[in-house]
C-alpha cells in the first residue's frame, strides 16, 4: 500500500488548505525526507489527517464523532467552519481516494461528519459511511490498528522496552503489539467457567430443596389407591341421587299432565261452541252460495260485460264533446293562415299555401342577403384604400363619399404642385432617399463628436492635474515615514526601559523580606557584602504600572499614525498609476475622434461643406419633410382615383337594396318573426289533424264494443236465466246478490275449517295426555316428593363430603407428580448446563485466571519470539554485529548476541545510544512487518527518538535509515525538531507558527 496524496483543510493548527503529492517532486524521488517544526505547530498532525480520512480515528482520539470532537476542541480548526481531509492510495485493488469532512451549521453547531470513496475514475464505490472505514481496511488489507503499526514505527516504545524490567517489559510488549486480547481470552475463559459453576450448584441446590418436599413413593402409592376407592364410592352416590331426583322429577311430571288434560277438555268445549256460532251466523252466506258456485263463471262474466257497455257509454260522449272543440280550432286556424297568405284556404289547402308564401318571403330575404353581402365586400376594397381613413364616418353613405372622393383628389393635386415648387428653392432637390438619409447620419455624428472631444480635453486636463497633485504627496512621503518611524523607536525604546525597570522593582520587591533580615558585619548569601547601606533605607522608585500602560497606548498611536503614512504611500502610488493609465486611454480616445471628425468632413458633398454640421441637419430634415409630403399627397391622389369607381358600385347596390326590401314589407311587415309564426301554425295544425283523427278512430272502435258486448250479454241471459229459475231465482241480479266474491269464499271456509281442525286436534290431546297419566302412574312410588326430597338432601351432603376428600387426595397426589417432573427438568438442566459449559471448564484450565495473566504471558512469550526472529532479519540488514537472544539474563535483562566479540552475550543496558537505537528500530519495523500481515507498506513515519541522540550516532541513525529506504525503497518520514536533522535531510514538510495558535505548511 502506497500514500499517493494527501489533502486538507482546516485540521487542529493548519488553518486553510493543504496538499502533500508524494507523487511530484520534491517529494517523488526524496524517499526519506523531514516533517519539523517546533513544538505544537502540528507536525504530528499528518498522521492525523490519514487515519482521519481512511478510518475515522486517530492516535489520539480513536473513534471521531460531531460530539468528541465539540468536547475536545480537536480536529476542526479554532474559528473556522468545515474540516476536510482526503487521503488518495494505491493497493493491489487499484487507485482509491477515501474523503472524511466535517461543518459548522447557521446555529454554529456540528453536524454530522460525512465520508466518501471513490476509485480512479471518481466513482463512488460505497453508499453508506458507516461502511468507508472497514472498506478501506478491506482495499489495504489492515484493519486500524494494524495500519497504525504498520505505517507509524514505534522505534521510541521499544527504547523503553529494551530497558525496561521484567514485568514493565510485559505491560509495553502487550501495549505495543496490541496481545492484551489474549489477556480479555484468558479472563474471559475464567469468567465463563465462574458462571457454569455457579449455575450448576444453583441447580442442585433447587434439586435438593425439591427432594426434601417429596414424599416416599410407597406412600404416594396408598395415596392413589385411597383415591381410587372414594371416587368408586361417590359414582354410587350419584348414581343413586339422579335415581331420587328423577322419581321427584316424575311427580312433577303428573301433576303436569292433570293440568294438561284438563286444558285438552276445556278447549274442546269452546270450539264446539264458537262452531255452532258460526253456522247461526256467517255460515248462512256460505250455505246460499254454494248452489250459486257452478253458475259463478257466466254470472260474473254478466256483470263484467254490463259494466264494461256503461263505461263505453260514458266516454263515446266524452269524446263527442271533445271532437266539437277541436272542429273550432282547425277553423280558427284556417281563418289565420288565409289571413296572413292573403288567399282564401280550406282544409285541404291550408297547408299547402302557408309553405308557398314561406317559400315566397325566404327567397326574397335569401337575394337581400347576398346584396348585402356584395356591399359589404365592395366596402372592404373601398377600406383597405389609403384615402379609406378620410372617409370613414360617411362609409355607409355612397353619395357624399363621392363628393368628399372628388373634393380628396383635387386638394392632392393642388398640393404637389406647392411641394414642388417648394423643394426646388433647396439645393438638395437632386439627392435620393438613401443619400439624404446618409448625409443626415453624419451630420448627427459630427454633432456627437464635437460634444464628445470637448468633454474628452476637459476630463485630461483634470487628470493631468490629479496627477501631478499625487506625484507632490509622493514625493514628500518617504522624508515623513522617516520622521514618523523614528517617533515611533523612540517611544518604543522608552517603553522597554520602563518594561525594564518595573521588572526591576518586582524583583527588589520580592527581596524585601531578605533585605529586612540583613545584619551589618554579616555576609549578604547573595552577593557576600557585609555592607548593607540599603537594608533599611531602600531608594524609591518612580515607575509604576499606569506609566507603562500609558507610554503604550503613545506607542499604539505612533504605529497607527506609522501604518497610515505607509498606507497613504501606497494608495497614492496605486492611485497615480490608475490616473496615468485613465489618462493614456483617454489622450487614445480623443485621437480616435479626432482621426473620424476629418474623415466625416472630407465626404460632406460639396453643396454643403460651407455649412456646419447642424445647419445641414436642419437643410436634410426639410427636404426629408417635403419629400414624405409629395409622396402623401400623391398617394392620396392615387387613392381618390381607385376608390371613385368602387362608391359607384355602392351606390347602385344600395338602390336595388330599397327595392328589394319595399317587396318583402309588402309580403309581410307584422312586429314577430314570420318564421317562428309559420312554425307555430304549422304545428298546432298537425296537432289538431292529429288529435281529431286519433278521437274519430277511438270513438268508432267504442260504439262497435257497445254492440259487440250487448250481443254477448244477451247470449248470456238466455242460459243463465232457465238455470237460476230451477234455483228459485226469477232475477240474474238477484243470483248475483247471493254469489259470493271467491276470496270471501276463502276467507269463510278458512274459518270452518279451522275450528273443525282445532276440534280434533284438542281430542287427540286429551287422548295422549290421558295415556301419558297412566304410564306415570305405573312407574311412579309410594313415597310422597317431600319424602323424596329429603332423601335427595341427605345424599347430596354424602356426595360434597365424598368429593372434599377426593379433591384433597388428588392436589396431594398431583402436587408429588409435579415435584417430580421438576426434579427430572432441573436435572436436564444440570445436565445442559455441564454439557455446554464443558469446553469453558476445560479452556479455562488451560489458560484461564482471573486477571488473564497466563495466557497474556504464554502469548507475549509466543509474540516476543516471532518479533525476535522478525527483527533479526531486519537487524542483519542494519548491522551485521548484533543479534537479539529471545531468553533473559540473570537480572532478568534482554540480551544481544555480539559476533564482533565471539558471540559474547550482552545486556542490552550495555549497548551505546546508537546501537539501542538500530536494536529498537529493527523491532519497530518487525511490528511493522508483523501488523502488516505481509502486505507491503510503501508508506512509513517515524515520530520520536532522535532528540536524545549525539550529533555521531544521529549521523549513524540517519545512515540506517537511508539504507532501509534503499532496501526496502519505501517512502519514510521523521518527525523531529534537531536541527541537524533539517541539515542532514534536503526535502522537508516544514511547519511554522504564525501567532492565534495557527501554523503554515511549506514542501521544499
Amino acid at each position: 500500500m502506497k500514500i499517493k496524496e494527501v489533502t486538507f483543510k482546516n485540521i487542529n493548527s493548519l488553518k486553510g488548505g493543504h496538499t502533500i503529492n508524494f507523487d511530484r517532486e520534491p517529494l517523488k524521488n526524496a524517499g526519506l525526507f523531514a516533517i519539523t517544526g517546533p513544538t505544537g505547530s502540528g507536525k504530528t498532525t499528518l498522521l492525523d489527517v490519514i487515519c482521519l480520512a481512511l478510518y475515522n480515528q486517530t492516535p489520539r482520539m480513536k473513534t471521531v464523532s460531531k460530539k468528541s470532537i465539540g468536547e475536545s476542541g480537536a480536529i476542526l480548526t479554532r474559528n473556522t467552519r468545515e474540516a476536510r481531509a482526503s487521503v488518495t492510495y494505491e493497493c493491489k485493488e487499484g487507485v482509491f481516494t477515501s474523503e472524511w469532512s466535517i461543518r459548522t451549521t447557521r446555529n454554529d453547531t456540528l453536524s454530522d461528519y460525512d465520508m466518501s470513496l471513490f476509485d480512479e475514475n471518481g466513482t463512488s464505490i460505497v453508499q453508506k459511511k458507516s461502511e468507508i472505514p472497514a472498506k478501506n481496511g478491506e482495499l489495504i488489507g489492515l484493519e486500524y490498528d494494524q495500519f497504525v503499526r504498520s505505517i507509524l514505527l514505534a522505534q521510541g516504545d521499544f527504547a523503553q522496552f529494551l530497558k525496561s524490567g521484567p514485568k514493565e517489559r510485559a505491560n509495553l510488549l502487550e501495549k505495543i503489539t496490541g496481545t492484551f486480547i489474549y489477556r480479555e481470552l484468558g479472563k474471559m475463559a475464567y469468567q465463563k467457567a465462574k458462571e457454569i459453576m455457579v449455575r450448576t450448584e444453583k441447580v442442585e441446590n433447587a434439586i435438593a430443596d425439591w427432594k426434601e418436599k417429596m414424599i416416599p413413593n410407597e406412600e404416594l402409592k396408598e395415596k392413589e389407591t385411597a383415591n381410587a376407592d372414594l371416587s368408586r364410592s361417590l359414582k354410587t352416590k350419584r348414581e343413586a341421587h339422579d335415581k331420587t331426583v328423577q322419581q321427584i322429577k316424575l311427580k312433577t311430571d303428573i301433576s303436569s299432565i292433570k293440568q294438561d288434560i284438563e286444558k285438552a277438555q276445556h278447549k274442546i268445549k269452546k270450539l264446539n261452541t264458537d262452531l255452532d256460532n258460526f253456522w247461526k251466523n256467517e255460515g248462512l252466506k256460505l250455505q246460499k252460495h254454494k248452489p250459486l258456485k257452478p253458475l259463478s263463471e257466466p254470472l260474473w262474466e254478466w256483470k263484467r260485460i254490463n259494466s264494461q257497455i256503461a263505461a263505453d257509454k260514458e266516454r263515446v260522449e266524452k269524446l263527442k264533446t271533445r271532437l266539437e272543440k277541436l272542429t273550432t280550432q282547425q277553423n280558427n286556424l284556417i281563418d289565420r293562415i288565409g289571413s296572413i297568405t292573403h288567399k282564401a284556404v280550406t282544409e285541404a289547402t291550408a297547408i299547402d299555401e302557408l309553405s308557398a308564401f314561406y317559400q315566397q318571403y325566404r327567397d326574397l330575404n335569401t337575394k337581400k342577403a347576398d346584396l348585402l353581402e356584395n356591399y359589404e365586400r365592395t366596402k372592404s376594397q373601398l377600406v383597405n384604400l389609403e384615402v379609406s381613413s378620410r372617409v370613414k364616418s360617411n362609409v355607409n353613405n355612397p353619395k357624399e363619399v363621392l363628393e368628399e372622393l372628388h373634393e380628396i383628389k383635387d386638394q392632392a393635386e393642388s398640393s404637389i404642385k406647392k411641394f414642388s415648387q417648394k423643394k426646388q428653392e433647396f439645393a438638395l432637390e437632386d439627392f435620393s432617399a438613401k443619400q439624404l438619409n446618409e448625409l443626415s447620419g453624419n451630420a448627427r455624428e459630427l454633432v456627437s463628436l464635437e460634444k464628445e472631444i470637448k468633454t474628452l480635453n476637459e476630463e485630461i486636463s483634470r487628470k493631468e492635474k490629479s496627477a501631478e497633485n499625487i506625484k507632490a504627496e509622493l514625493k514628500s512621503a518617504p522624508e515623513k515615514i522617516e520622521k514618523q518611524q523614528a517617533i515611533f523607536d523612540k517611544v518604543d525604546a522608552e517603553l522597554e526601559t520602563l518594561r525594564s525597570q518595573i521588572e526591576l522593582k518586582k524583583v527588589k520587591a520580592n527581596l524585601e523580606d531578605l533585605r529586612k533580615e540583613l545584619k551589618n558585619g554579616e555576609p549578604c548569601p547573595l552577593c557576600g557584602s557585609d555592607h548593607h547601606p540599603w537594608a533599611h533605607d531602600v531608594p524609591k522608585e518612580n515607575v509604576d504600572d499606569e506609566q507603562l500602560k500609558k507610554k503604550q497606548l503613545t506607542l499604539d498611536a505612533e504605529r497607527e499614525s506609522l501604518s497610515k503614512l505607509k498606507a497613504k504611500k501606497e494608495n497614492d502610488e496605486n492611485e497615480l498609476k490608475r490616473e496615468i493609465s485613465e489618462l493614456s486611454a483617454k489622450n487614445e480616445k480623443r485621437d480616435a475622434s479626432l482621426k473620424r471628425q476629418k474623415v466625416l468632413l472630407d465626404g460632406l458633398p460639396e453643396k454643403v461643406k460651407s455649412q456646419n454640421a447642424t445647419e445641414i441637419i436642419k437643410v436634410v430634415d426639410e427636404v426629408i419633410d417635403l419629400n414624405e409630403k409629395l409622396n402623401k399627397a400623391e398617394r392620396e391622389k392615387q387613392s381618390a382615383k381607385a376608390a371613385l369607381p368602387i362608391v359607384e358600385d355602392l351606390l347602385k347596390i344600395k338602390q336595388e337594396g330599397v327595392e328589394l326590401s319595399e317587396k318583402i314589407e309588402q309580403l309581410y311587415s307584422g312586429d314577430e318573426k314570420l318564421s317562428v309564426i309559420i312554425e307555430k301554425l304549422e304545428k298546432s295544425w298537425n296537432e289538431t289533424r292529429d288529435e281529431k283523427n286519433k278521437l274519430e278512430h277511438e270513438n268508432k272502435q267504442t260504439l262497435k264494443s257497445i254492440e259487440e258486448n250487448k250481443s254477448k250479454v244477451e247470449k248470456l241471459e238466455k242460459q243463465l236465466k232457465p238455470q237460476l229459475r230451477e234455483l228459485s231465482y226469477r232475477q240474474i241480479e238477484e243470483a248475483l246478490s247471493y254469489l259470493l266474491p271467491h276470496s270471501e269464499e276463502e276467507r269463510l271456509s278458512e274459518i270452518e275449517n279451522q275450528l273443525k281442525k282445532g276440534i280434533e286436534k284438542a281430542e287427540n290431546d286429551l287422548n295422549h295426555f290421558s295415556g301419558l297419566l297412566k304410564k306415570s302412574k305405573e312407574r311412579d312410588v309410594s313415597q310422597t316428593e317431600e319424602e323424596l326430597q329429603k332423601v335427595k338432601v341427605e345424599q347430596e351432603e354424602a356426595i360434597q363430603n365424598l368429593e372434599t376428600d377426593i379433591k384433597k387426595l388428588f392436589a396431594t397426589i398431583e402436587q408429588q407428580k409435579d415435584i417430580r417432573k421438576v426434579i427430572a427438568e432441573k436435572q436436564r438442566e444440570k445436565e445442559e448446563i455441564e454439557g455446554s459449559g464443558k469446553k469453558w471448564v476445560l479452556l479455562s484450565k488451560q489458560i484461564g485466571d482471573a486477571k488473564g495473566s497466563n495466557f497474556s504471558q504464554f502469548a507475549q512469550q509466543l509474540t516476543l519470539e516471532q518479533l525476535i526472529s522478525l527483527a533479526n532479519k531486519r537487524l542483519q540488514a542494519l548491522t551485521e554485529r548484533y543479534l537479539l537472544n529471545s531468553g533473559e539474563n540473570e537480572d532478568g535483562d534482554l540480551s544481544v548476541i555480539d559476533r564482533d566479540m565471539g558471540d559474547l552475550q550482552r545486556s542490552i543496558k550495555t549497548l551505546s545510544g546508537g546501537e539501542t537505537f538500530l536494536i529498537s528500530l529493527a523491532l519497530a519495523l518487525a511490528l511493522s512487518d508483523l501488523a502488516s500481515k505481509n502486505i507491503t507498506i510503501e508508506s512509513m513515519f517515524i515520530d520520536e527518538g532522535f532528540g536524545t541522540l549525539d550529533p555521531q550516532t544521529l549521523d549513524q541513525t540517519l545512515d540506517v535509515l537511508e539504507r532501509l529506504q534503499a532496501n526496502d525503497n519505501r517512502t519514510i518520514g521523521i518527525i523531529s525538531h534537531v536541527d541537524a536533522l533539517k541539515e542532514r535531510i534536503q526535502t522537508q514538510i516544514k511547519l511554522s507558527p504564525t501567532g492565534q495558535g495557527y501554523s503554515e505548511m511549506e514542501v521544499v
